[in-house]
């Protein structure tokens, strides 16, 4: 039964807008304690919106201007000003209540403008980092809105997750990244290569992240949810019949259901 707006404390639109575009992440909030259920919503649709950005607007300075309305809003929200968006009004709410670090939060900003722009992450290690900031920020924000205070994008394991959640991410959009002009993988990456670079990069970060997860804390393992989707991503990517620069991949709403429900009852992914 999905919860009420009561039972979150967020506004329906609010809701939707981390249901539609970041269902993993709103379906691990919900099995989450309903003390900061609503957070983790607010969170999910955030992510959401600013990860809508880039699909909406293909030409990249206008996606930057966009995206900086997004940081004024919440500066505004310091100086107790609404933007008059919910998701936004939201969220800064969370920030203020959890007081979740600016810092971070500029640094995710700073990672999504550069998906903006045609050009590719400079090495391995510069889309390895690309995808901790953009998936391990909004994880350590998650396990510090679960009492984590000091969860970090960098510690071992939401460092892994972030890493491993965003290949598997990376594959998903793919064509979504060739349509707005940019090559989301390495120039050192051969295009005929890319989805076995994908695969094999995923896999390499979910083996570091699986024993680790194991031995999270519970606030971690209740932000990490969402990786218990990495490996049926990853299985769907690699069907024969899948085209990385032409489909979407995806899984089937059950499935994902099932997946995080059942990493949620026996704390391994």
């Amino acid at each position: 039964m999905m919860p009420s707006s009561a039972e979150t404390g967020i506004p329906d639109i609010v809701r939707a807008a981390a249901k539609s575009g970041e269902a993993d992440r709103y379906l691990a909030s919900l099995l989450s304690p309903r003390r900061v259920r609503g957070d983790l919503i607010a969170l999910a649709a955030y992510v959401a919106e600013i990860r809508r950005i880039g699909d909406e607007v293909r030409e990249a300075p206008l996606a930057e201007i966009k995206l900086q309305w997004w940081r004024d809003a919440l500066a505004r929200s310091e100086a107790g000003e609404k933007s008059g968006n919910p998701v936004a009004d939201q969220f800064a709410l969370v920030v203020s209540s959890h007081n979740l670090p600016r810092a971070k939060l500029e640094d995710w900003f700073d990672a999504r403008v550069h998906t903006f722009y045609a050009d590719p992450p400079a090495s391995d290690a510069a889309l390895a980092l690309e995808l901790k900031l953009l998936d391990g920020i909004p994880f350590a924000f998650a396990a510090r809105i679960l009492g984590n205070a000091d969860a970090d994008e960098n510690d071992g394991v939401i460092s892994e997750a972030g890493t491993a959640y965003g290949f598997a991410r990376l594959g998903l959009d793919y064509p979504r990244a060739l349509a707005r002009g940019r090559m989301p993988l390495p120039l050192s990456t051969e295009p005929s290569n890319a989805k076995a670079y994908i695969l094999r990069e995923a896999r390499v970060c979910l083996a570091r992240v699986k024993p680790a997860f194991a031995h999270a804390t519970h606030a971690q393992k209740l932000a990490l949810l969402p990786l218990a989707l990495v490996e049926p991503y990853l299985q769907a990517l690699e069907r024969v019949d899948h085209d990385l620069t032409h489909d979407l991949g995806d899984v089937m709403p059950l499935s994902r259901v099932w997946r995080i429900w059942r990493a949620r009852a026996s704390g391994r992914i």
